[in-house]
């Protein structure tokens, strides 16, 4: 059994909830410490979070897409439909 594509999205879509989240809290709670410079605590809680999501997200992609990490995941995905 092969592992099904929809890992990606899943993940992207996991990402997506944790920004829209985590800028929400941004704006909520820490728009206090948003620097003078920036007009809007909404557009800084958006560069500061996807400043670590963004680059998180893509080197985990990377990871899955290891040809050894997607064999061991084909794995423990196959024994969970024996």
């Amino acid at each position: 059994a092969n592992q099904p594509n929809s890992l990606w999205k899943a993940y992207l879509l996991g990402c997506l909830g944790r920004f829209c989240f985590a800028v929400i809290s941004g704006c909520l709670f820490f728009a206090y410490y948003v620097p003078e410079y920036y007009n809007s605590a909404l557009l800084y809680s958006m560069a500061y979070n996807i400043s670590y999501i963004g680059p998180e997200a893509v080197i985990t992609l990377v990871f899955i897409s290891l040809p050894q990490v997607k064999k061991a995941l084909n794995h423990v995905y196959s024994m969970t439909r024996a």
